[in-house]
C-alpha cells in the first residue's frame, strides 16, 4: 500500500520481558486455548492450503532458560491476504510461510514507564513532558523512531546479559543503529530485536486466517472511522472507539498466544527493510526482507486509523528517522533449540 502519512503525535507505552511480559505458546496447562494451539498444524485447516508442522510439541520441550515464560513455537503459515478479502491492498500478496526457530515476543507494546526507565527519556506526545494530554505510564511508547526502538532493544538485552543485535551509535533521540546480524543472520541474533515483518505477522495470527485474529472484516468499514466494525473494537483501537487518543497497553482482547494490541493502539516498527510493491506467492523460508532500503515495515494499524488497517496483512512502511504520535513498537527473540 502507498505510505499515508500520519500527524506527528506521540503516545509511549513499556512492556517487561522478565516476571511475565513476553507470551508463551505451548506452555500453557493441557487443554487450554494457547497450548492447544501450539499443538496443532500451523497451517490452519482450509480448502486453499495445505497443513504444515508446527515444530516440536509442548510435551517435547523444555524452558530454554530460567525467568522465561517460554515460546511461540516455529511453523508454518499463510502470510497475505486471500484475493476474497475485503479492504486489502495489491502488496498482501498470499504465500506460504515457514519460521525455523521459536520466538519470544513481547505480551504488549512497549510502554513509556519501560522506555523511560531503561532509555532515560520519554519521547511521547501523549507522555508526561509531550504536547498531548498525558496517556500514562502504561500506554505504549510513540514518537520513536526505528533507531530509538533498535537501541532500546540493544538496551534490553544489555541488561540481560545477551548480545546485541543492532550496532548503535550516538545516544537519545541522536542515534543511529544498523543491524549487527546481516541479512537472514538476525534470527541468529541471541539478544532481543524488533520482529521481522514475517514473525510479526505469524505472532499476530496465532494460526487464524481470517482478516483479524478475532474474526472476518466488513467490506463497509475499509475507509470509514464513524462505524464500529465488530472484530476489530473487541481486539484494537482504531479511530471508530479510540476517542482520538492512545490508550494503555492490554485492555484489549488479546490473541490465542495471549498477545495484546498488535491490531490498533501504535503502529509497530519490524525489524526489515520494506521489499516492495508485492510479497510474491511462492512458499518462503525465514524470509528477512531486502538487504537494503529507505523504508522499514510498519505493522498493525493505530487509534488514529480505520480497522481496516488493523488486518494482520495489511503492510505500511516509514523512513527510519521518523516520528509519529501514533508510532511505537514491540521487542522480540529467537530462542535457541
Amino acid at each position: 500500500m502507498q505510505k499515508t502519512r500520519r500527524p506527528r503525535q506521540l503516545c509511549l507505552v513499556l512492556v517487561l520481558f522478565v516476571g511475565g511480559g513476553c507470551v508463551r505458546a505451548g506452555y500453557d496447562a493441557p487443554g487450554s486455548p494457547a497450548s492447544d494451539m501450539a499443538r496443532s498444524d500451523s497451517i490452519a485447516d482450509s480448502p486453499d492450503g495445505p497443513p504444515g508442522p508446527d515444530g516440536l510439541g509442548a510435551d517435547q520441550k523444555q524452558p530454554h532458560e530460567a525467568g522465561l515464560p517460554g515460546a511461540i513455537l516455529k511453523g508454518t503459515f499463510f502470510m497475505g491476504s486471500p484475493a476474497s478479502e475485503p479492504c486489502r491492498y495489491p502488496s498482501e500478496d498470499r504465500h506460504q510461510v515457514t519460521l525455523t526457530h521459536d520466538i519470544e515476543v513481547q505480551a504488549t507494546e512497549v510502554t513509556q514507564g519501560q522506555f523511560a526507565v531503561l532509555m532515560g527519556y520519554n519521547p511521547s506526545h501523549f507522555g508526561p513532558s509531550g504536547s498531548g494530554a498525558d496517556c500514562g505510564s502504561d500506554c505504549p511508547v510513540e514518537t520513536v523512531n526505528w533507531y530509538e526502538a533498535a537501541a532500546y532493544c540493544n538496551a534490553l538485552s544489555q541488561q540481560a546479559g545477551k548480545t546485541p543485535c543492532y550496532d548503535c551509535i550516538g545516544t537519545g533521540k541522536n542515534v543511529t543503529c544498523t543491524a549487527a546480524y546481516g541479512g537472514q543472520q538476525i534470527y541468529a541474533c541471541p539478544g532481543y530485536r524488533l520482529p521481522t515483518e514475517a514473525e510479526w505477522e505469524y505472532a499476530y495470527r496465532a494460526k487464524t486466517t481470517t482478516a483479524f485474529y478475532s474474526g472476518a472484516n466488513d467490506s463497509s468499514t475499509c475507509t470509514t472511522c464513524t462505524q464500529k466494525e465488530a472484530n476489530a473494537d473487541v481486539i484494537a483501537w482504531n479511530c471508530a472507539n479510540s476517542g482520538e487518543t492512545p490508550h494503555p497497553v492490554g485492555l484489549k482482547q488479546p490473541n490465542a498466544w495471549g498477545l495484546h494490541d498488535l491490531a490498533g493502539n501504535v503502529w509497530e516498527w519490524c525489524h526489515d527493510w520494506h521489499t516492495g510493491s508485492s510479497l510474491g506467492t511462492s512458499p518462503v523460508t525465514d524470509p528477512w526482507g531486502a538487504a537494503t532500503g529507505t523504508h522499514h515495515l510498519v505493522r498493525g494499524g493505530s487509534w488514529k486509523y480505520p480497522p481496516s488497517l488493523m488486518r494482520a496483512a495489511l503492510r505500511n512502511k516509514d523512513e527510519p528517522h521518523y516520528r509519529d504520535y501514533n508510532l511505537g513498537f514491540r521487542c522480540a527473540r529467537t530462542l535457541a533449540p
